[in-house]
């Protein structure tokens, strides 16, 4: 109902209006197998390195690399130390990309080194069964559950490469811009952002201006009792 001068109170739409997920195929063993497939292609081009720490997302894999010794295969076992060894350049790490690539099949592949807080260098490849990160899944977390706690504007805008919620409170950022080419998905973070609106925030709590001047992106929204003005 529609809060206001008819003194009934605007009640907040069930959880159950949103689809939730399909569940999502198992990767393990398909993973491990992506694994021993990096450290063979870098050993093969004399770079050591092993995989460590693997995280899985909704589309993106990343492998944690470990760089290894260099010196002749064995040379560590048979008592010549470490400390006369010396690690795996990041950079011969780095330079042996388009390799990656070709034994991976992919011509999506990103590299970061180091990955931040952690001493690995990150591997990002596309994720061999991509799944869809449905706006229920990400609201129904405790993280969106704490940020409702705060009482600010509280907006679900997926998951990060290794599968955890992102969620934000709108009334904490000086400023968004939403940016990307055509297809990347502009449009459904906007109906997302919205969306996070309508499911948390009553029309007594929240009231919204809306300026669409193309009048394609915002206009299924005209007409919802938030607006200040249509």
């Amino acid at each position: 109902g529609r809060g206001g001068g008819n003194g009934r109170r605007w009640e907040l739409p069930s959880i159950e209006m949103l689809s939730s997920g399909d569940p999502r195929e198992s990767v393990g063993t398909s993973l491990d197998r992506m694994a021993r497939l990096v450290e063979t292609t870098l050993d093969e081009h004399s770079v050591s390195v092993e995989v460590k720490d693997i995280k899985a997302g909704p589309r993106i894999v990343r492998f944690g690399l470990v760089p290894g010794w260099t010196g002749r295969k064995g040379e560590v076992e048979t008592g010549r130390s470490k400390a006369e060894s010396s690690r795996v350049k990041v950079q011969s790490i780095l330079t042996r990309e388009k390799d990656l690539a070709l034994a991976l099949k992919t011509p999506y592949l990103r590299l970061e080194a180091p990955v931040p807080g952690e001493a690995l260098v990150g591997l990002e490849v596309p994720s061999p069964s991509p799944s869809k990160v449905h706006l229920r899944e990400v609201i129904e977390t405790p993280a969106f559950s704490r940020l409702i706690a705060k009482g600010g504007l509280p907006i679900a805008l997926g998951q990060d490469t290794g599968g955890s919620p992102v969620v934000l409170d709108l009334a904490s950022l000086p400023h968004m811009l939403i940016a990307g080419a055509t297809g990347s998905g502009k449009s459904v973070c906007i109906n997302s952002i919205v969306a996070s609106f309508l499911l948390t925030k009553t029309p007594e709590q929240l009231r919204i201006l809306m300026v669409d001047p193309k009048r394609v992106e915002l206009t299924p929204f005209n007409g919802i009792p938030h607006l200040v003005g249509p």
